[in-house]
């Protein structure tokens, strides 16, 4: 009766998803993002059907609804970029460093109440209803890069060799462990496995460093 409701009487932004859609709201923020965007429609449900909305009547939790849908839409992205087809562990561990980057940068803006990289949360405290501290949000990103950076700690125990790998015609020797070093110069003068791996990092890796006793390990 809610879907009927919700989305056959009012003219809601997305009126229009159909059955197949619904599915996709499950993936990870988008059901929130939904939520959210729906908050006013979902609320005047509630009251007509005579049901507790006091929630959505919380500045407090609709804010940190806010930053969940916003803060969310980040970690989705690089769950996405994790998961893609034909990646060398080099072009994993980029998308991991650009991630914390990013969290390091979010964190410095939401600090300064600066909020261009949280849409939702800027549309909230443009409003004069909403005078919500972002302290919360500040802690939170903390705790998510901490969080962050222990399930990927083995991952920078290792940079040296993901940045071997990334290019290793383009890397100082003195720059990698010196049991490759040798190889490594052995490696670099040959045009022709330079030239495949412009064409092809990942068919390079599987066709050629065989070749070589240390690199391929």
């Amino acid at each position: 009766e809610f879907r009927r409701v919700l989305f056959r009487s009012i003219n809601a932004e997305y009126s229009d998803v159909l059955y197949y859609a619904a599915v996709k709201w499950l993936s990870r923020g988008s059901v929130l993002e939904r939520f959210f965007v729906l908050r006013q429609e979902i609320y005047n449900f509630l009251k007509e059907k005579g049901k507790d909305a006091s929630m959505l009547e919380n500045q407090t939790w609709i804010s940190e609804l806010a930053f969940c849908v916003d803060i969310l839409k980040y970690i989705n992205e690089i769950n996405i970029k994790l998961q893609g087809k034909n990646q060398l562990i080099p072009d994993m561990w980029f998308h991991i460093k650009s991630f914390e980057m990013k969290l390091k940068l979010l964190q410095t803006h939401i600090e300064k109440n600066e909020l261009t990289h949280f849409p939702n949360c800027k549309k909230l405290f443009e409003s004069s209803e909403f005078l919500i501290s972002t302290v919360k949000f500040v802690e939170a990103i903390s705790i998510l890069q901490q969080e962050f950076n222990n399930r990927f700690q083995d991952f920078k125990r290792h940079s040296q060799y993901f940045q071997l790998l990334a290019n290793p015609f383009n890397i100082d020797v003195k720059d990698i462990p010196v049991e490759l070093q040798m190889e490594i110069i052995d490696l670099q003068p040959q045009d022709i496995l330079k030239d495949s791996f412009k064409a092809s990092p990942l068919l390079f890796s599987l066709n050629f460093l065989h070749h070589f006793q240390k690199l391929k390990i």
